[in-house]
């Protein structure tokens, strides 16, 4: 098995964290209320959180919206991170967007709301249009 590549998040994990405590923030302050505004209507159903760093708006949505979160993000450290500080309710991967550990349109893992989606993702959009049936917001923060 080949050794998973660090990202440069890896290195600074925990000062982002460390950022994302401070309630004055940019993401606690502007990116948090309207995120959770755009996402009202979902109250209860399944997102994906793609890029979701240490878990803060994962964490949020879950608690405010009662949403079952599930967070990948390429980073080790930054997923550590979100499992120490998360519920067991919120599950974590490390994988890269256009190589998800699970099948997005299964059964098992299909999402309603995808938030957060990295805007280098190559080619995750188009797969989305073509294969999704129903209802399937993008938020892009």
């Amino acid at each position: 098995m080949a050794k998973r590549k660090n990202t440069s998040w890896d290195k600074v994990a925990n000062w982002y964290d460390e950022v994302l405590k401070d309630g004055d923030s940019y993401q606690q302050k502007v990116i948090l209320p309207n995120l959770l505004r755009r996402m009202a209507s979902v109250s209860g159903g399944k997102i994906l959180d793609l890029g979701c760093g240490q878990g803060h708006f994962a964490r949020a949505v879950r608690s405010s919206l009662g949403a079952k979160v599930t967070g990948v993000d390429l980073s080790n450290e930054l997923i550590k991170i979100a499992k120490q500080k998360s519920p067991t309710e919120i599950k974590y991967h490390v994988a890269s967007a256009d190589k998800l550990p699970f099948d997005f349109f299964g059964r098992q893992a299909s999402f309603s709301h995808v938030s957060i989606l990295p805007l280098f993702c190559k080619g995750f959009s188009e797969v989305v249009h073509r294969k999704c049936e129903g209802l399937l917001r993008f938020v892009l923060t």
